[in-house]
């Protein structure tokens, strides 16, 4: 186990969250565009021993990769700027093999998940205890979850 903080920062506030505790591969980059979505998942995945890293585009999301540094990518599909297949062609670059679970309001996430070759996907809105079902299967801390 390590121990981190992380922040994130908005256009009104900065928030951090300190984890005492944080088990190696839940470290958590969480790529979204909408505020309130962005501090409602930093906060809540904060609170589940998750050490999250919030980024409000793709570029951004690309500068923060380092190998071995996230398990996990949380990514909005439906956001400006760089496109999601280039984007997760850069990660595989960057970054090799990390989970990566696409978000999206769509009714076809899982359909776009499959096109992008993703194996996991969140329908927005979800409730907090499905994406910590995936999550924690991820991170090796729950049940495996694979698409049907």
């Amino acid at each position: 186990m390590n121990t981190g903080q992380n922040t994130l920062t908005t256009g009104k506030a900065q928030y951090s969250v300190s984890n005492g505790n944080v088990i190696a591969g839940k470290e958590v980059l969480i790529v979204e565009d909408d505020p309130a979505t962005s501090e409602t998942l930093f906060f809540l995945m904060g609170l589940y021993g998750y050490l999250p890293t919030v980024v409000p585009t793709r570029d951004e999301a690309l500068a923060q990769l380092l190998p071995g540094r996230f398990k996990i990518i949380l990514m909005d599909y439906f956001m400006p700027g760089l496109t999601a297949p280039k984007f997760l062609s850069d990660v595989n670059r960057l970054c090799p093999n990390p989970a990566i679970i696409l978000m999206s309001a769509s009714v076809d996430v899982k359909q776009t998940a499959r096109e992008l070759g993703l194996q996991y996907y969140i329908r927005k809105p979800f409730e907090m205890s499905d994406l910590l079902f995936r999550l924690e299967s991820i991170a090796g801390t729950g049940p495996l979850v694979t698409l049907p």
